[in-house]
């Protein structure tokens, strides 16, 4: 599999039509990055056997629907795909995920509001039981084919729900 990364900032570009137009242009010379930021790197074309991680909401949900699904149903409804995909890709970058869910079981409840490392600590936690409870989401509120129908729903370029999966 080939794609564009840049050299600075890290960011990718999987579409393989843009690698052929890459490779087509870089006998000019170096392509900046694409990014908005004002990145200052170059675009490289990376050759490699495996897949990059996913980097946007959307990849998270084509990547990883199954996971997406059992972490709305170990949830109980409270994420809707777009948030589970959104908090996946938080545990995937390593980054805190804050959300009313997450800030009560990293102690909010206690009246302090939890730092970076325990909200990072309550995803990797999320993440786990998701998976690892992956055969038990079945009943009332963690009906697991329906969650994964909602996100192959939003998948397929629908629109998911606002608030919560089952209200």
């Amino acid at each position: 599999m080939q794609y564009l990364q840049c050299s600075k900032c890290g960011r990718t570009d999987l579409d393989p039509e843009h690698v052929k137009f890459f490779q087509s242009l870089s006998p000019n010379g170096p392509t900046p990055c694409f990014s908005t930021y004002g990145c200052q790197g170059d675009l490289v074309v990376v050759t490699t056997d495996r897949r990059p991680r996913p980097t946007t909401k959307a990849q998270v949900l084509d990547r990883y629907p199954c996971l997406v699904g059992h972490m709305i149903s170990e949830s109980l409804g409270y994420f809707t795909p777009e948030v589970a995909a959104n908090a996946l890709l938080a545990y995937i970058k390593k980054r805190a995920f804050s959300c009313e869910w997450y800030t009560h079981m990293g102690g909010m409840y206690k009246g302090v509001w939890p730092t970076d490392e325990k909200l990072l600590e309550v995803g990797k936690s999320v993440v786990e039981r998701s998976f690892r409870n992956r055969h038990h989401h079945s009943g009332y509120m963690a009906h697991y084919p329906q969650a994964k129908a909602l996100v192959d729903h939003v998948r397929a370029g629908g629109q998911g729900p606002i608030f919560a999966s089952w209200f």
